[in-house]
């Protein structure tokens, strides 16, 4: 009679998942690694064909990488060195700053809506916790504006 191998699945802050395999045969009812938002997660292992000895295979997280672009807005003196930014969900990013000239104040960074305008949202350096790339726009105020 075979033996049976046990292929355990381990994921943190999951209680494992056991299978049960006859020697030699494959295992073909893998589960799926629990989804976790801002992460890819993927088995350390996915070949189960011929399984010949006890087997634990363990999640690996990734945390995703998204992309911030800057647009500069109405202020045509404005410049910027980089229009996009790489951010890791659940990492700092820091936002940047654009050099210009002309009689504008520089407001900060809005976030852009599914039409490309800024909304009222406006972005804050700290820690990167959207699950999708973003559009900033840059908000400006001409002096002539402010009542000096």
């Amino acid at each position: 009679e075979a033996s049976v191998h046990t292929v355990t699945f381990v994921q943190d802050g999951r209680a494992d998942i056991v299978k049960t395999v006859k020697e030699g045969e494959s295992l073909t009812d893998i589960p799926e690694p629990v989804s976790e938002k801002g992460y890819t997660i993927v088995w350390d292992r996915t070949d189960f064909s011929s399984v010949t000895e006890n087997i634990t295979v363990t999640a690996v997280k990734t945390a995703n990488v998204y992309t911030i672009t800057y647009e500069l807005g109405v202020n045509n003196y404005a410049t910027l060195g980089e229009k996009t930014q790489s951010v890791t969900y659940g990492q700092p990013f820091m936002l940047p700053t654009p050099e210009y000239d002309g009689s504008a104040k520089f407001f900060g960074w809005y976030i852009a809506d599914e039409n490309g305008k800024a909304t009222d949202e406006k972005a804050e350096n700290g820690d990167y916790l959207r699950t999708q790339d973003m559009t900033l726009i840059a908000v400006w105020q001409e002096w002539s504006e402010q009542g000096n």
